[in-house]
Order: structure tokens, then C-alpha cells, then sequence
């Protein structure tokens, strides 16, 4: 059996090791990060009786069955997820769109499964003004 360069061994074993590391990062949390973002930065178009594109997410089960255009994630696939692709095109939300950190926290949790725990998640109530 031929033996590999040295250089080339070195590669594949950090190669291996860097994907144990992003492997061993944890899900994001829905109910500590996922939920309280959608809440703030989602939920005053994308929930109600009426919500925009017919888009809601205050429910798991209304983001897989999605709006207009389709379901809104397929759990495991970031990439085949509208959800995704909307926020990471810098297209929602329309005035402020979502930061590049908050992009990645939602594409590590459809990726991992877009776990939800817990109850429906309510749009923010308006504050005094």
C-alpha cells in the first residue's frame, strides 16, 4: 500500500478534526435564541389571522406548511428552506434585514433539525409609547 506525503496525511487529519468541531457545536436553542428572534425581528408581519404572504411562524407546523411560495423550512436542508433563503438574500425582513450572525442561527438550526420546544410563539406587544 503506498504511503501518503506527510503534508497530505497532516491535511486529512485536520480535515478530520475541524468537522468533528463544527459536528460537536450544539443546536441553537428555539426557545432561547430562535424563538425570541423570530418574535423581535418576524412575527409583526408573519403572524395573525392575516399574515404576509400568507408566511406565518409562529408555529412549527405553519413554517413546514408554509405561505404562497411553499414551505417555509424542511428541517436537515437550510439550503432547500425558504426561510433561509429569504433572510440570507438580505430580503427580509424589508427595512432591517437580519444580520449576517442571525442568518447563520437560523440556518444552524434548520440544519440540525429546526427542533422547536415548546409552545407558539406570539408577535411582541407593543410597548408604551
Amino acid at each position: 500500500m503506498p504511503r501518503l506525503p506527510r503534508r497530505l496525511a497532516c491535511a486529512a487529519v485536520l480535515a478530520v478534526l475541524t468537522g468533528m468541531a463544527a459536528a460537536a457545536e450544539p443546536a441553537p436553542s428555539f426557545e432561547k435564541q430562535v424563538g425570541p428572534l423570530l418574535q423581535t425581528r418576524c412575527l409583526a408581519c408573519h403572524s395573525g389571522t392575516k399574515p404576509r404572504g400568507e408566511f406565518d411562524l409562529t408555529t412549527r407546523a405553519a413554517m413546514l406548511k408554509g405561505g404562497e411560495r411553499g414551505p417555509a423550512l424542511v428541517p436537515g436542508r437550510a439550503d432547500d428552506s425558504q426561510l433561509i433563503d429569504r433572510v440570507a438574500a438580505h430580503e427580509m425582513p424589508p427595512k432591517h434585514p437580519l444580520t449576517d450572525d442571525e442568518v447563520a442561527l437560523l440556518r444552524r438550526w434548520v440544519d440540525a433539525g429546526a427542533a422547536w420546544e415548546g409552545r407558539a410563539v406570539s408577535p411582541p406587544r407593543a410597548g408604551p409609547d
